[in-house]
C-alpha cells in the first residue's frame, strides 16, 4: 500500500507539470488546486498506514455491529423483555454517588416533565429508587404483561418484583432489557397497588398510560424519574437508562493534519429522534478542528460556521460527553447503511470525506453512541482503538 501511495504522489506531481503548459489560467488554477488536493490525501493515506499498519482488504469501519444492534433489532418484530444480572452493587458506585442529585433533580420544578423518550428504543433500565411515606407502597413500571414493581417503605427503597421472577425477592443486582424499537402493538404503562395488594393480585393495582416522566443526566448517567398515581410527584420511581437505541456515532479526521489520527476533529451522533419509529436527527458532540465543514447524513445537511466560529475548537480539550452542541432532523438515513459523508473547507479547496469502504484508508469510522471520543491530540491507537470489545451476552 506504501508503494502505491507514492506512485500516486509522483503521478500526480507530473500532472502539475502537464497543466503548467496549459494556456488557460482558469483550467491551471484549478487543475493545481486539485493536483494539491489529491496530494494532501494521499498524505494522509501514506501516514495512516504508517501510524496504524496495513490495512486487510476486508477491515469494516463500522463498529457498531460488535456491539450486536442490527441483529437484536432485525427480530424484534414483538417487544422484548429480559431480565439480567448485574452482579454486585459495589461495582456500579455511581449508584450512590449520583442518588443524592437525582433525587434532587426529580423533585425539582426547574426540571422539565417531557414526553416519555424511550416508546421506540432498545434500553438497558435500572431500578435505582422508590419513594413513598407509607409502609408498603407498590409502584409499577410495565410493557405489556412485564413488569418492575417496587416495593417501598418509609421513604426507602425496599424490594423490587417481577411477574417472571415469580414471589422471588430481587434487588439492585438485577436490570432489564427492553426492545421495541421495531415491536407494534405494545403499550408503556405505570402503575401503584391498592389497599391489600399483594405481588400475586394484579386486579388491585391501578395502571395509567405512561405518557411522561422527567428526564435528566447526573455525572453522565441518564436518569428517568415517574409519576405512577397521578399526583404529580416524580419521585415515586427513578429508573437508570443505558440507551442502545440503534443509532452509530460518527468520528472524523477533517484532514488538517496528518499526525494526531485522534478522530475528534468532528463527531456527531445520528439517532431516532426522541424515540420515534423511523425519525433520525443528528447531535453534534464535538468539534475538535479548525476548518470549516459541512455534514450531509442522508439528504440533510449542516455547517459549522452558520452556528460556531469554524476556527475555534469545541468540546476535546476537557470533553463533556453528555454535551449537544448542535441538533437537527434528518432525513434518508438508515441505522443499517452509512449513507453519511463530510464536506472540509480546506487549506487546498473543499475534500468530501464519504464514509469509507471495507479495506481503504478511512477519514472517518462509525462506533456505538457508548463509546466516548478521544481528548485533543491523544492517538486513537494509544487508546487501543480498532479492537472488537467484549460483549456481554
Amino acid at each position: 500500500m506504501k508503494k502505491n501511495l507514492l506512485t500516486m504522489t509522483a503521478m500526480l506531481s507530473m500532472s502539475v507539470f502537464f497543466v503548467s503548459c496549459s494556456k488557460t489560467d482558469l483550467y491551471e488554477e484549478g487543475a493545481a488546486e486539485k493536483a494539491q488536493q489529491s496530494e494532501t490525501v494521499a498524505k494522509y493515506k501514506e501516514a495512516f498506514v504508517k501510524h496504524f499498519g496495513e490495512i486487510a482488504p476486508n477491515q469494516s469501519w463500522d463498529f457498531t455491529q460488535s456491539f450486536g444492534q442490527a441483529a437484536r433489532t432485525r427480530g424484534a418484530k414483538t417487544a422484548t423483555w429480559t431480565q439480567k444480572q448485574l452482579g454486585q452493587q459495589k461495582n456500579y458506585p455511581h449508584i450512590a454517588q449520583d442518588y443524592a442529585e437525582a433525587m434532587e433533580l426529580a423533585a425539582s420544578n426547574d426540571v422539565p416533565v417531557v414526553e416519555w423518550p424511550y416508546e421506540y428504543a432498545e434500553i438497558n433500565l435500572y431500578p435505582f429508587y422508590g419513594h413513598a411515606k407509607g409502609k408498603y407502597t407498590y409502584f409499577f413500571l410495565g410493557l405489556d404483561n412485564n413488569y418492575i414493581n417496587i416495593n417501598v417503605k418509609d421513604d426507602k427503597y425496599y424490594s423490587l418484583w417481577t411477574k417472571a421472577a415469580g414471589t422471588e425477592n430481587l434487588n439492585f443486582n438485577s436490570y432489564r432489557y427492553i426492545n421495541t424499537y421495531e415491536a407494534s402493538g405494545f403499550n408503556w404503562w405505570i402503575g401503584c397497588a391498592e389497599p391489600g395488594f399483594t405481588p400475586r393480585d394484579m386486579s388491585k393495582v391501578t395502571k395509567y398510560d405512561l405518557v411522561n416522566c422527567k428526564c435528566f443526566i447526573v455525572n453522565n448517567h441518564t436518569y428517568v424519574a415517574f409519576d405512577c398515581n397521578g399526583d404529580n410527584d416524580y419521585t415515586d420511581l427513578i429508573c437508570w437508562v443505558e440507551d442502545i437505541t440503534p443509532s452509530k456515532r460518527y468520528m472524523v479526521e477533517d484532514l488538517g493534519g496528518d499526525s494526531d489520527f485522534d478522530f475528534n476533529d468532528i463527531v456527531f451522533d445520528v439517532r431516532p429522534k426522541s424515540g420515534k419509529k423511523n425519525q433520525y436527527e443528528c447531535l453534534v458532540r464535538a468539534m475538535g478542528g479548525t476548518l470549516d465543514f459541512t455534514i450531509k447524513v442522508g439528504t440533510t445537511e449542516w455547517t459549522k460556521s452558520k452556528d460556531f466560529d469554524y476556527a475555534i475548537i469545541y468540546n476535546t480539550q476537557d470533553p463533556d460527553y453528555a454535551d449537544v452542541l448542535a441538533r437537527f432532523e434528518v432525513n434518508g438515513w438508515d441505522v443499517k447503511q452509512n449513507k453519511v459523508e463530510v464536506t472540509v473547507e480546506g487549506k487546498n479547496g473543499k475534500f468530501i470525506l464519504p464514509f469509507p469502504e471495507d479495506g481503504t484508508v478511512p477519514f472517518m469510522m462509525a462506533v456505538s453512541v457508548a463509546k466516548n471520543w478521544s481528548k485533543e491530540f491523544v492517538s486513537v491507537r494509544d487508546l487501543g482503538w480498532f479492537i472488537t470489545p467484549d460483549v456481554e451476552e
